[in-house]
């Protein structure tokens, strides 16, 4: 008889749950402010660097936003699920083989539809990951970089798909993204994963559907290979 895997998780997932069930026991309310960072690693007990990690996953993910100068704050619409449990049983290649299934089609159907406002956003996005990169800000090229790929789920305009995008994208979470953290930063990867985006954006603003969707694939398997040689 198969018997299942028990998952160990990591110090941050667990912080990052911990954060996740008082949101859910109404504890913090969306839009509320976290304590600061000091304070709440003191009311956990873990090292503040642990809880840095926490909260970029936890921002990467929908739950908080970290507002530079301002604080941690709650989302007004924070996720639904834990970073970790039966549904997170899957691997670094479910995950991008999803997305590379959704992610590509979503860039199709943005291609498609003009938005001059959001073709500048889109600009914007990958022109401040660059600047991010080279500020040695790697959590907030990763914010960014969240932005950017959801975005374009949102400018296909199809809201199911864009659902299923944004679902898709936070299961990437739990696998080995050992580079969240500026220790384990390669800016000659950043830059190249950026130069992708740069090439799905040209496409997208110029219409080309075919190009958007293959441009979006290459980015992905870019994105396996890299995980697969960590």
């Amino acid at each position: 008889m198969d018997l299942p895997t028990i998952k160990s998780e990591r110090l941050y997932q667990k912080i990052a749950n911990v954060v996740i069930s008082m949101v859910n026991k109404g504890v913090y309310h969306p839009g509320q402010a976290l304590p600061a960072e000091r304070d709440l690693s003191k009311q956990l007990g873990v090292s503040r660097a642990s809880l840095r990690e926490a909260l970029i996953v936890l921002e990467l993910s929908g739950w908080i936003e970290i507002r530079s100068g301002n604080g941690v704050f709650v989302c007004e619409t924070p996720g639904a699920e834990s970073l970790s449990g039966p549904s997170y049983a899957y691997n670094q290649y479910d995950v991008i083989q999803a997305r590379s299934i959704v992610e590509s089609e979503l860039a199709y159907l943005a291609a498609k539809v003009g938005n001059a406002a959001l073709h500048i956003k889109l600009r914007a996005l990958v022109v401040n990951m660059e600047l991010n990169i080279s500020n040695n800000n790697i959590s907030e090229f990763y914010r960014l970089d969240r932005e950017f790929h959801l975005l374009i789920g949102s400018m296909a305009g199809n809201p199911i798909l864009n659902e299923v995008g944004t679902t898709v994208w936070n299961r990437r979470i739990n696998l080995p993204y050992l580079h969240l953290d500026d220790r384990y930063a390669d800016h000659t990867k950043l830059r190249i994963f950026n130069e992708d985006h740069q090439h799905m954006a040209d496409a997208i603003i110029a219409g080309n559907a075919d190009e958007a969707r293959r441009c979006s694939q290459i980015h992905l398997e870019r994105v396996m290979r890299s995980l697969e040689s960590q």
